[in-house]
């Protein structure tokens, strides 16, 4: 389910435990995903904040080669897809922008 908060223009919406807010015309991105704590039942969440295409797909890189080990990053998939899905309403911003269609 996508939320669209108006004050600020940014998008949010979930993949699994992932969590991706992006505000598209500055280029701005927050990923927050569960992370294990040193505690044997201790989780916490991480959030890391982008904002460039280059870094979101850099990312992006990171996580599918981490995806490959699902029992140590389990939520790398769903990372993966947040960000996809990030640099996706950057994109259209982009082309409407260049459209003359947006502000």
């Amino acid at each position: 389910m996508s939320i669209t908060d108006m004050t600020q223009n940014r998008q949010s919406t979930e993949f699994g435990r992932v969590r991706v807010s992006v505000q598209a015309r500055a280029v701005d991105c927050i990923v927050t995903a569960p992370q294990p704590c040193k505690g044997p039942l201790s989780v916490s969440d991480r959030s890391m904040r982008l904002a460039s295409v280059d870094a979101i797909q850099e990312q992006v890189n990171v996580h599918s080669v981490l995806q490959r080990k699902p029992q140590a990053h389990p939520h790398s998939v769903d990372i993966v897809k947040a960000l996809r899905w990030a640099m996706e309403k950057i994109e259209l911003e982009r082309s409407l922008r260049e459209q003359g269609k947006c502000q």
